[in-house]
């Protein structure tokens, strides 16, 4: 029975730190069409899903922002007349959509799970069509990095990532599969802020030491392998480290290769030339700014143009601000690149320029109201407490089972002892008897 209660106390710290330590997120996956080129009047499908499993917890409610071209897609409300697919126990609770920005959020009801897989929960489901009149070309629907979602029963919440998924237009497809990742994440280097399905090679400059990845694939099924680290952890000797990461569905195979070079903060002290602000007058992006997002998106109206950029940067940066004139109506991609000594890299601000028609549904900002930062979150901390709790449950048990044990062994010794005592006492006063007879 001791054994059996110390098991379970065991297995119950070991799943708790597990939670704790693991990256826990959203992505979009493609449903059911993983190719990557698609024709005019092709359906494509794409879920939101998070790698919160279900065993420590229940989504509770999600805020979820998407951006899609809408010169490219129409989304469609194929699921019993709403654009957005909920199983049951899930409501919306709040639904807009204006020119390339889907906003909602939905609530969970009944307490219920949504398992995709067996594995990852399924928060929502949505359809697009490529257009009749779509333009050729490279697009992507994207998953905006503030959205955000809670597990029931508790205040916490958990970011999504800036996911993208790679369609190409064309009338004559192929059958190529989508083996990308839609997101690669890495807790101590610059790579998130470079990163695109489709560029496979990147050079990066780091004064860490080690990194964690993270990656996600495009697809609902794949399998990815990281060759030169170990347990997606990957350490670096001082000079050039490479890394490659190998994904493959199906038949198709992607391989990414990261350059690392890491050099020691000690010999070269290495900066990265991050913008300190970056705002747009008249404006808001959807994003918050933080100095490691490089993706922003914003609508604008028929009537602009170009964009009046505010930014700040340290003295050694320079700017250099590309594709800031003469928009088209769709997507337009403004770049500002920054560079310094030891490195450079790239902000994007995704700019859709309305329609006519369409400009009065484009949200005025009022700049008194805007929050000057977001509030910091607390994550997995409840998790890391009741693990703490489990160890001083388990250590106190060992110590009452080992003063227990020590004291019974005692108390046995010691009956022992009485008993051969009494036994000899007994025998003398029958061979007192004995004698007197």
């Amino acid at each position: 029975m001791k054994k059996t209660l110390l098991l379970l106390i065991s297995f119950f710290m070991f799943i708790t730190f597990t939670n704790a330590s693991e990256t826990v997120g959203c992505t979009i996956q493609k449903e059911t069409n993983n190719l990557i080129d698609y024709k005019k009047g092709d359906i494509v499908e794409v879920n939101v899903v998070t790698d919160f499993y279900s065993e420590f917890g229940t989504l509770d409610k999600a805020k979820i922002q998407l951006y899609y071209n809408p010169y490219v897609f129409e989304l469609l409300s194929d699921y019993n007349d709403e654009s957005v697919y909920l199983e049951e126990g899930y409501k919306i609770s709040e639904f807009n959509t204006y020119s390339s920005i889907i906003n909602f959020e939905i609530k969970n009801v009944t307490g219920k799970n949504m398992l995709v897989n067996g594995a990852d929960i399924l928060i929502s489901k949505l359809k697009f069509k490529v257009k009749d009149d779509a333009p050729h070309g490279q697009t992507t629907i994207e998953l905006i990095d503030n959205s955000e979602f809670y597990i029931k029963g508790s205040s916490e919440s958990f970011d999504c990532f800036n996911s993208k998924l790679i369609y190409n237009i064309t009338d004559t497809p192929s059958n190529k599969i989508d083996s990308t990742l839609s997101f690669i994440k890495d807790k101590s280097s610059y790579l998130i802020g470079k990163y695109n399905p489709n560029t496979t090679t990147y050079q990066i400059d780091t004064y860490n030491s080690e990194l964690e990845l993270d990656t996600y694939c495009s697809s609902s099924e794949c399998s990815t392998e990281i060759s030169g680290c170990t347990d997606s952890v990957c350490k670096f000797k001082e000079g050039q480290n490479k890394i490659t990461i190998t994904n493959t569905v199906e038949n198709s195979k992607t391989t990414y290769t990261l350059n690392i070079n890491y050099i020691k903060e000690s010999d070269v002290e290495y900066k990265f030339p991050s913008l300190k602000k970056l705002s747009v007058e008249n404006f808001k992006f959807l994003e918050e700014f933080n100095p490691d997002t490089f993706n922003y998106h914003l609508v604008v109206p028929s009537t602009v143009d170009s964009l009046l950029i505010d930014y700040d940067a340290d003295n050694d940066v320079t700017v250099e601000i590309i594709g800031n004139e003469n928009f088209k109506t769709g997507e337009n991609i403004v770049r500002i690149k920054t560079k310094n000594e030891s490195d450079e890299a790239n902000y994007y601000i995704v700019v859709t320029k309305a329609e006519k028609e369409e400009d009065s549904k484009i949200p005025v900002i009022d700049k008194e109201e805007e929050k000057p930062q977001e509030e910091v979150k607390k994550v997995n901390n409840k998790y890391i407490l009741i693990g703490l709790f489990s160890i001083l449950i388990v250590l106190g048990y060992i110590l009452y089972d080992t003063f227990y044990t020590k004291k019974e062994k005692e108390i046995k010794e010691e009956n022992i002892t009485n008993n051969e005592e009494i036994s000899d006492k007994e025998e003398n006063e029958v061979n007192k008897t004995d004698d007197e007879e």
